[in-house]
């Protein structure tokens, strides 16, 4: 039925197929249609065999970017490591960002296993992508920094600091949120004296930007990272700039500041004497502010001032 000359036929023929070996799956790989084709390849055993290297290889050009999609989850069960590794790098390059967005999973994959070539070569690809037009891809470049650094260590890990100044001050949200997240793990990886030699230095950069939004994803980091690196670090690092901006041009700003205030004091992060000292008449201060949702969280914040 692989010969039919209805798909329909042809279909019907693939699915039926239990088990099947290579044999047998080859007709339906270089069929004309793409269902026929993806319930092929979903039916690949799970084992790696140079056999599939070129048929593979072939279906990664395929006009239709599903199937190209479905490759890319494939290529780490099916493939040899090396030839694996050749493919995501081809995939990660290509047009469609749905296609990249699952290389990318394939890649963190990849990761776990790769040898110190080929590890290279997969984070160039990966890197690559930090300007990347689509938002998923530059935020999955910036979820996948810790695993990439995890391998290379503390002395190499200094090389992806552009990629992170790129996610801080990124245009989506969501890419900056994911930057924040992998900048706290990578302090929690490494300790408080790496991320004083470079995690500090870019949100000290950052958090004077003339964005609104990027000066709030940078409150953010003081607290995620802050939290990593503890009381002492956090009062001397990033308090003062906290208190900066608490009195932001931005309304929007002081009203950050005062939401993450409040995580600060419950995460233990402020100690009771600080609190009184320099949190609250900052508090008070913002209680006389000219935009009303910022007293209304100014109030809201008063009750963790002075817990009974």
């Amino acid at each position: 039925m692989a010969d039919s000359l209805y798909y329909s036929d042809r279909l019907k023929a693939v699915e039926s197929l239990e088990n099947p070996t290579l044999e047998q799956l080859f007709p339906f790989l270089g069929d004309q249609d793409p269902s026929v084709i993806v319930t092929a390849l979903n039916k690949l055993p799970n084992q790696q065999t140079p056999l599939l290297v070129e048929p593979l290889n072939e279906l990664a050009n395929n006009v239709n970017p599903s199937i190209r999609c479905v490759v890319s989850t494939l290529v780490s069960s099916t493939l040899p490591h090396k030839e694996a590794v050749d493919l995501i790098n081809k995939l990660l390059k290509d047009d469609s960002s749905d296609v990249k967005i699952t290389s990318l999973t394939a890649a963190q994959t990849l990761l776990e296993s790769c040898k110190l070539e080929d590890y290279f070569s997969l984070v160039s690809s990966i890197i690559y992508l930090t300007n990347d037009p689509e938002w998923r891809v530059r935020s999955f470049v910036q979820l996948l920094l810790p695993e990439i650094v995890s391998f290379i260590g503390a002395d190499l890990a200094q090389k992806v600091i552009p990629v992170i100044k790129n996610g801080l001050k990124d245009s989506c949200l969501e890419v900056r949120r994911q930057a924040v997240l992998s900048m706290a793990d990578m302090v929690k990886m490494f300790g408080s004296d790496w991320g004083r030699t470079y995690i500090i230095p870019i949100i000290s950069l950052y958090y004077t930007h003339p964005n609104y939004k990027i000066r709030q994803s940078t409150i953010a980091a003081m607290v995620e990272v802050g939290c990593v690196m503890g009381k002492d670090s956090f009062s001397t690092a990033f308090l003062p700039m906290i208190l900066n901006l608490a009195f932001d041009s931005t309304s929007n700003v002081r009203l950050t500041i005062l939401q993450q205030l409040g995580v600060l004091i419950q995460r233990n992060i402020l100690d009771q004497g600080t609190v009184n000292s320099r949190i609250a008449p900052c508090v008070e201060t913002l209680l006389k502010d000219k935009d009303s949702d910022v007293v209304m969280m100014a109030n809201n914040l008063k009750p963790l001032l002075h817990p009974e």
